[in-house]
């Protein structure tokens, strides 16, 4: 499957420990940002979830947040949401959540969701509708001591 100008050879070999390299792959423009970062870990192991906040999450944001309705910016952009549909559909549980709890949470707390929605397929649409639905409730665990 061709993502913008990169391909990714074969979706079926993305995994949770090789989904920040087959991020680079499909946006080879977060490369260096992707070198520099890993130069900062020193060797040890980043995590998608810092990959994907760290390097991907300011790339969208400068994108989307972009006044210029530029050919590249568009295409950029759909290559991103793209990739991301496919993480979102992953049969592993841990991609998915990348994806979610990562991205999407990220562009809704930065009030991006409705811009990057012309953007998302569906497992990503449906993803942003369920997490701009959650409200906490008393007995959560993210509301409960």
């Amino acid at each position: 499957m061709i993502f913008g100008n990169s391909k990714v050879n074969n979706l079926s070999e993305i995994t949770f420990e090789n989904m920040s390299d087959k991020l680079v792959e499909a946006v080879p423009e977060l490369s260096a940002a992707y070198e520099k970062e890993l130069a900062w870990w020193r060797g040890e192991e980043a995590g998608a979830h810092n990959i994907y906040s760290e390097i991907l999450n300011p790339f969208l944001l400068s994108l989307l947040k972009s006044e210029s309705k530029s050919e590249d910016t568009e295409e950029m952009l759909k290559t991103i949401f793209a990739f991301l549909e496919v993480l979102a559909e992953h049969s592993d549980a841990h991609v998915q959540e990348v994806v979610g709890a990562t991205v999407i949470e990220f562009l809704y707390g930065a009030g991006l969701l409705e811009r990057a929605r012309n953007y998302m397929g569906p497992a990503t649409l449906q993803m942003s509708r369920e997490i701009e639905e959650w409200k906490p409730t008393k007995k959560s665990s993210v509301t409960s001591s």
